[in-house]
């Protein structure tokens, strides 16, 4: 096709493959797109026919955007190379960023090779090179550019188109603590502070961490709160605590806002306030801290801070579950299998149920097991449900070992099986489950799945009445009715 002006655009990019190229024409092999579709294409750069003057042969369409970029690049100075780069990043052009900071990288700009490095190691604008990276991070570094310093270290310290060095990573992340990273003066308050890789030293590290937090480094500021908690890094002090919360909350720490929410629901340091712990759980959800929108829905459908709302509750914890938080998933799902704060909806129950089930959570394995069980919104299966139940019971659950038991003892689903029934009711009982208390206590009377034994029996008995079991109640008290005076003696006779 003849040609005067030719738009080459981001997207033809991507999409096509090679040029053919000679003084008159340009032929891009692959699917050609229509007028309407060019029309969509943001324009980059134009290309007319004498930039492909003198062209022979075959080239890449990135070869010939190199060409034309390089000519247009060396029409500008090293700063407006630099300017235009440096927009195009921001832009998130990186492909076009890369383009203008590569040449400067190779001249020697320090600032241009750290962000070819960055962009090596992050895949941007080129594809991901973990050595490249630490190529230029280094020649960056040690022209004194902090950012490089830190990441340089970053690689060394975990290993990253480098081996591991401890010893040079300290000494990167010292060389840019020295040129005041706070970033680096977080990373490396963190090493001396965690003491895995380096011996451990809380002065170090406390100094390091008020740095960058004097700074303005969210993280650090965060972690000087916790410890003056926790009282590992200074001695505990609850002013200190909540001061430096809030700062880091300032600085946008969203794990710290939520934490300035918990103390206030729980008196932690500030006076107990359910309405301002309800706003903080909510910024920090905002913000993008999944347990803030999991905890507001939780108090908004008890009440605490807010009127009762179960619809409000049930869209936060909707939030939360689909950003997934594994307790969320778990109360939508039972939410929608009971219609508490929505209507019943099996299917988006056995969803959400199941999702939080995959994470191994045991009440959604539970309550999936009901499903099965009931037939609610599936076809009734009780080896289903024996299988979750088991799962659930392996995991600890004492409803699931109850439930688990009593298949057993009544043979539903599964061969009756006495000894196996008392095995599980013991474990539940054993975690204080009353049913299963009064169920141990009767089997040791009656001797089924275990040998008789009328001591434990009234042992098991006695502790389920003293905990409020009305079933035990009733049973102690027919030990004193005149049929059962056969009980009393044999009793007696068993602990001679």
């Amino acid at each position: 096709m003849a040609i005067r002006e030719f738009v080459l655009c981001t997207s033809l990019i991507l999409y096509f493959g090679v040029a053919y190229a000679n003084e008159e024409s340009i032929e891009i092999t692959g699917k050609r797109i229509s007028k309407e579709e060019l029309a969509d294409l943001e324009p980059v750069t134009v290309i007319s026919a004498d930039d492909i003057k003198g062209l022979e042969g075959n080239m890449t369409v990135a070869d010939l955007l190199k060409k034309i970029t390089s000519s247009e690049a060396s029409e500008l100075s090293e700063e407006e190379q630099y300017d235009k780069g440096y927009e195009f990043y921001q832009n998130e052009d990186y492909f076009m960023a890369y383009k203008f900071f590569y040449p400067l990288a190779e001249k020697g700009d320090g600032y241009a090779q750290f962000y070819v490095a960055y962009m090596y190691d992050m895949g941007l604008g080129a594809e991901a090179d973990k050595l490249k990276a630490v190529y230029w991070y280094k020649k960056a570094a040690k022209q004194g550019i902090s950012s490089a310093q830190n990441n340089l270290a970053s690689m060394y310290h975990y290993g990253e188109g480098v081996e591991q060095n401890i010893e040079k990573a300290v000494h990167w992340y010292s060389r840019a603590v020295l040129n005041n990273s706070s970033e680096a003066q977080y990373s490396l308050g963190h090493l001396y502070d965690s003491g895995d890789l380096i011996e451990q030293d809380y002065f170090r590290a406390s100094e390091l961490y008020k740095m960058a937090a004097n700074q303005g480094h969210p993280n650090a500021a965060y972690y000087i709160a916790l410890s003056y908690n926790e009282g590992d890094l200074y001695e505990k002090d609850k002013t200190q605590y909540v001061n430096w919360l809030f700062r880091a909350a300032d600085f946008g720490q969203n794990e710290a806002m939520y934490d300035v929410g918990l103390a206030y629901f729980e008196g932690n340091g500030l006076p107990q306030d359910d309405k301002k712990a309800l706003g903080w759980f909510l910024e920090s959800g905002e913000s993008g801290f999944v347990k803030g929108y999991y905890s507001y829905a939780w108090m908004i459908e008890r009440g605490r801070g807010h009127d009762t709302d179960l619809e409000l509750a049930h869209d936060f914890f909707l939030k939360a579950a689909e950003a997934g938080y594994l307790e969320a998933e778990y109360q939508v799902g039972s939410n929608y299998l009971y219609g508490k704060g929505v209507s019943p909806d099996y299917n988006k129950a056995l969803h959400w149920l199941t999702q939080a089930a995959d994470h191994d959570h045991v009440d959604a394995i539970n309550e999936l097991a009901f499903m099965y069980y009931q037939g609610a919104g599936v076809d009734l299966n009780i080896a289903r449900a024996r299988e979750l139940w088991l799962e659930a019971a392996e995991m600890g659950s004492f409803y699931a070992q109850t439930n688990l038991a009593s298949l057993y003892e009544k043979g539903y689903g599964v061969p009756q099986n006495y000894k196996e029934a008392f095995r599980w009711y013991l474990k539940a009982a054993e975690q204080g489950e009353l049913s299963a208390q009064v169920k141990v206590a009767k089997m040791y009377r009656a001797g089924l799945g275990v040998e008789s034994d009328l001591k434990q029996y009234r042992t098991w008995i006695k502790e389920a009445a003293a905990r409020g079991s009305e079933e035990a109640i009733e049973e102690q008290e027919s030990w004193e009715q005149p049929t059962n005076q056969a009980v009393e003696s044999s009793d007696t006779a068993s602990t001679q």
